[in-house]
């Protein structure tokens, strides 16, 4: 105890704090010592196991480690630490066998090695025989099956010899016929399934020849018509298209004729009118050109008649006046010419003239000289005339 004292209050006695903070010692106030009351023993950490080996650390307190390692001599012996014995070896010989609730009927020995522990022999099943298949069942020993199964493969004919073992033999599945696929299935046996030929290509006949296969023979499109143009799509097959017999020429009548194909025919450009020239332009068509009736004749009145063609009338050039000469001139036309002789009658015993409307006027001369002396007359040669004239004798 620490001794204090307190004024007002007395004496203070304070219990003294002998721990070392070390979890090996026992800590201890010890008051007969008066130079060192704490105290500090060691505390016995020994737990009386041979199997562990026992320390102290300040900071844990006891420790207890399993580290003791207990060597056996040999695989076949076992070794171990016993907390009452320590270290034990035993003999694990006898555990290499099988015990009599599972006993192994596959095994044929069992033992133990010292370098390589358990061991065992297997049993032997080999009957020399290739015609069974050995096996062993641990209940039942060995077993020896036959291989030739109960499962029965149509595809093959199995056999077997207990010296050579099994024997198989395919079954030969071609018809020798190419237009089937041969195989085999073991559940059935031979199948001999047709073949596809389809080319997927409309422009052929795909068919089958049992010696040759799968023939795809090409369609024939031809329809027997010359107007249209024949082609052939995988997609669609035979495709024919209406032939274009359009030659470009107005003068021509296009059509098609199924035999022969496209046909030009002229066309006929005949109007039936004798006032026109006929003809064709491969652009336009018929054209109908008027003739030229012009006969360079100025006396003529050119004209045409679509039944008759060019009629040349001659022209009228009567100018209504008696005292003309109406003529006409090729080059020139009418002319109407007042000749200055036009009424002459030859005549001197007439005075001519002439009046438009009634034409040549001959009025006869009067030759009276009004002289009773001569006898006035008139010649158409000489014209008036006065001959003397000669008495009269009256008898």
């Amino acid at each position: 105890m620490e001794h204090e004292c307190i004024p007002f209050i007395g004496c203070k006695l304070t219990p003294v704090d002998c721990d070392d903070k070390d979890e090996c010692t026992e800590d201890y106030c010890d008051p007969s010592n008066l130079y060192n009351v704490c105290q500090h023993d060691n505390i016995e950490c020994d737990d009386n196991n041979p199997c562990t080996k026992d320390f102290c650390v300040p900071s844990w307190g006891c420790v207890y480690a399993e580290e003791v390692v207990c060597e056996s001599p040999n695989l076949c012996h076992r070794a171990y630490c016993d907390k009452y014995r320590g270290c034990v070896v035993e003999d694990i010989s006898s555990e290499c066998s099988s015990d009599s609730e599972h006993y192994d009927y596959c095994i044929q020995e069992y033992g133990c090695d010292p370098e390589y522990g358990c061991y065992t022999i297997p049993m032997d099943c080999d009957d020399s025989n290739a015609c069974t298949e050995d096996s062993c069942i641990p209940s039942l020993g060995c077993v020896h099956r036959s291989v030739l199964t109960d499962c029965q493969n149509l595809c093959e004919i199995t056999s077997c010899d207990p010296h050579k073992g099994i024997t198989i033999t395919y079954i030969e599945c071609d018809d020798n016929n190419e237009c089937t696929v041969d195989s085999c299935q073991p559940e059935y046996g031979c199948v001999n399934s047709e073949i596809f030929c389809n080319d997927n290509d409309l422009c052929t006949i795909d068919c089958c020849d049992e010696e040759k296969g799968c023939t795809h023979e090409t369609i024939d499109c031809n329809d027997k018509n010359a107007c249209t143009s024949e082609t052939c799509s995988p997609h669609l097959g035979c495709v024919y298209a209406i032939l274009d017999c359009w030659d470009d020429n107005a003068c021509t009548e296009d059509s098609c004729d199924t035999t022969y194909g496209c046909r030009f025919t002229p066309i006929s450009c005949i109007d039936e009118n004798m006032c026109t020239t006929d003809r064709c332009c491969p652009v336009w068509g018929c054209v109908f050109d008027p003739i030229d009736c012009d006969d360079m004749d100025l006396c003529t009145q050119d004209s045409c008649h679509p039944l008759r063609g060019c009629v040349y009338t001659l022209l009228d050039c009567n100018d209504d006046n008696a005292c003309t000469r109406d003529i006409c001139h090729p080059h020139e036309g009418c002319i109407n010419i007042e000749p200055p002789c036009l009424c002459d009658d030859i005549d001197e015993c007439t005075t001519d003239t002439c009046d438009p409307i009634l034409g040549c006027l001959h009025f006869s001369l009067d030759c009276d000289d009004n002289d009773s002396s001569t006898d006035d007359y008139c010649d158409i040669v000489l014209g008036c005339q006065h001959k003397t004239s000669t008495p009269h004798e009256y008898h």
